[in-house]
């Protein structure tokens, strides 16, 4: 077998015979939801390692540093668990906190945002900066990680007079039943930074 195989002529006639058997089993719809369904299962238990790995080792780290003190560990920690009922602390915290000092990012610090009035609950990111003071031309969105707030986008944050932007809406619901608003961070550009269309209840908060 040894000897057959070292031959290219072989080898060859092997590689087209594999690969004609591959094709075969390929062409099989259960074959191939089979090895749809080993693959998804292959990259979970994957996954689930490297999450569980991330999860556990900036705790474990912070407990084991020497000269880091209890306090400043419990005042960065927020006491909620997510996954594999740990809880995390970010890469930002975890330097802080190997430097004995509070990090710069925790609640302890106030850092922390505020309950956002019923009204405003429902409102779109366009709605929200048609009422804003300052027009922010970046994104708050929830991380992966335990659902921190994470900034996407430019910070540039552009001043607006709010009651002069109320009022050009429509107040009532007889003028117009919805607007189409878009908002460019300067009127010669010719893309917009986003473009909807603002309901109702938008016009009159």
């Amino acid at each position: 077998m040894t000897k057959r195989r070292s031959s290219p002529e072989c080898r060859r006639k092997e590689s087209v015979r594999n690969r004609a058997g591959m094709t075969k089993r390929r062409s099989s719809k259960h074959y191939r939801n089979k090895e749809v369904v080993r693959d998804r299962h292959r990259r979970a238990e994957k996954r689930k390692r490297y999450d569980y790995r991330l999860s556990i080792a900036p705790s474990n780290a912070c407990l084991q540093k020497k000269g880091v003190q209890a306090s400043i560990i419990q005042q960065a920690l927020r006491g909620t668990n997510s996954f594999q009922d740990t809880e995390w602390i970010c890469d930002t915290c975890l330097r802080s906190v190997k430097k004995s000092v509070l990090p710069y990012l925790a609640l302890a610090n106030g850092l922390e945002f505020t309950v956002i009035p019923l009204p405003l609950v429902g409102l779109t990111t366009l709605e929200e900066r048609c009422i804003s003071p300052r027009i922010p031309f970046m994104q708050l969105r929830e991380l992966r990680r335990d659902r921190q707030f994470g900034i996407m986008g430019n910070v540039a944050n552009v001043p607006v007079d709010v009651s002069a932007t109320v009022t050009s809406l429509p107040m009532r619901f007889a003028d117009a039943e919805a607007v189409a608003l878009k908002l460019k961070r300067r009127i010669r550009y010719k893309s917009s930074f986003t473009l909807m269309t603002l309901h109702q209840m938008a016009s009159k908060h």
